[in-house]
């Protein structure tokens, strides 16, 4: 009762008239907004596909460039271990040479250890150098420089000499005993004591020779290298001390 009546005639018939050109209005405002959203996305969709050509270009591009570096690298890899395994065969040759050497200055010295007196002797007359054959001595004192006579070409000499004066007595004393034995020849008595009488000097020069090294040397006499041949020195001259 106190809101006012509305005609319902005049409310539809005035809302309708109102209502459509406002929805045509908005709707021509909507179908005029709709080719612009369309070209929107026509714009957005070639933008894409521009941005996709470009990262497929830009794709083959770094793929390419990663192609050409890992060639490179490679190409660095290959002639690092090329100069590596060239370096290494260098190496183990010379190492392979080196212990060549060596072994052959051992065997070298080996051999000169091994060798007599007399042999020693009739090297370095020949002049021929032999490795290894003496020892450091202290040469200041009396036996160091009594070692270094000992071990001297004129001492060995001396000793070679004497060694073929001996040798020589041995065969002319037998010679000349079976010249008495076999010949039935006069037999001079004085021969005999002369001969007799060299192979005692030959035989104290022996002993002299022997016992000098004895003291000298002392330990390395007979542990010390060549001891075998001092050992059958000693032998040979105690043999000619019990036949004299």
């Amino acid at each position: 009762e106190v809101m006012p009546r509305i005609d319902t005639n005049v409310v539809s018939n005035t809302g309708t008239e109102d209502v459509l050109p406002v929805s045509d209005r908005s709707g021509a405002r909507t179908l005029g907004s709709w080719p612009r959203w369309k070209s929107t996305m026509d714009s957005s969709s070639s933008r894409v596909t521009t941005q996709n050509s470009s990262i497929c270009k830009d794709g083959k591009t770094s793929l390419s460039g990663t192609d050409h570096t890992s060639s490179i690298d490679q190409n660095a890899l290959d002639h690092t271990s090329t100069a590596a395994r060239r370096m290494r065969a260098q190496v183990t040759h010379r190492i392979a040479k080196g212990l060549r050497k060596a072994t052959m200055m051992r065997e070298y010295e080996t051999y000169n250890n091994n060798l007599g007196h007399m042999m020693l002797v009739w090297l370095h007359k020949w002049g021929i150098k032999v490795a290894g054959e003496r020892s450091s001595t202290n040469t200041n004192s009396q036996d160091g420089r009594l070692a270094c006579f000992l071990k001297s070409g004129l001492f060995e000499t001396l000793i070679a000499i004497i060694i073929l004066l001996s040798v020589t007595l041995v065969g002319v004393a037998s010679d000349y005993d079976l010249r008495c034995s076999l010949r039935k020849d006069s037999c001079n008595s004085n021969t005999r004591v002369i001969l007799s009488q060299l192979n005692i000097v030959a035989t104290v020069a022996f002993a002299g020779e022997t016992l000098l090294r004895v003291f000298v040397l002392g330990c390395s006499f007979w542990c010390g290298a060549g001891w075998q041949w001092n050992l059958m020195d000693v032998v040979l001259v105690t043999l000619s001390i019990i036949e004299e």
